[in-house]
Parts: structure tokens; C-alpha cells; sequence
């Protein structure tokens, strides 16, 4: 998870927010500008016991970092319940 996170603060792309993500065991969140630099992006790097997952949006309309979490807690009980059975400690 961890050389997820560096990855993405040295990627070179605008990143206006980042911090700690309340996501199953643990998660960090950036928000930004793209590549394009057009809209917004929202990425969580997450993990789960031992498996580590990325959650990509982008919004081309400028969503907020606020509408964007909403969206992605959406996935939470569904992923840390799934996760949580189908992968080791």
C-alpha cells in the first residue's frame, strides 16, 4: 500500500488534498487536478488484511472532494465484507 501512496505523491499530478481515509484497515485518499487538467480526480489506496485495492474517479465536472468520499463509502461495506472472507490475514 505504501509504495501505492509515494507512487501517486511522485507522480508529478496536482494533488489539492491527501490524508488518512476511513476505509476497512486502512486507506489514504488523494484529490486533485488530472493529468488532462480537466475536473477533478479522487483516488483511495486501501487495504484489507493482506490485499491492497485502488479506487479511481474523475470527474470532468469538478466534483468535490465531500461528493466523491460519498460515492466511494458506498463500496465500503460491500468490499471489507468480501474481503474480508476471501482474503488471508
Amino acid at each position: 500500500m505504501q509504495a501505492w501512496v509515494e507512487e501517486i505523491e511522485s507522480s508529478g499530478i496536482t494533488i489539492e488534498e491527501s490524508g488518512s481515509y476511513p476505509m476497512v484497515d486502512e486507506a489514504h485518499y488523494f484529490y486533485g487536478i488530472p493529468e488532462g487538467g480537466v475536473g477533478n480526480f479522487y483516488t483511495v489506496v486501501a487495504r484489507k488484511r493482506s490485499g491492497v485495492f485502488m479506487v479511481n474517479m474523475i470527474s470532468e465536472d469538478g466534483a468535490s472532494p465531500g461528493e466523491f468520499s460519498h460515492e466511494v463509502m458506498k463500496l465500503e461495506t460491500r468490499l471489507g465484507n468480501d474481503l474480508g472472507t476471501m482474503i488471508p490475514q
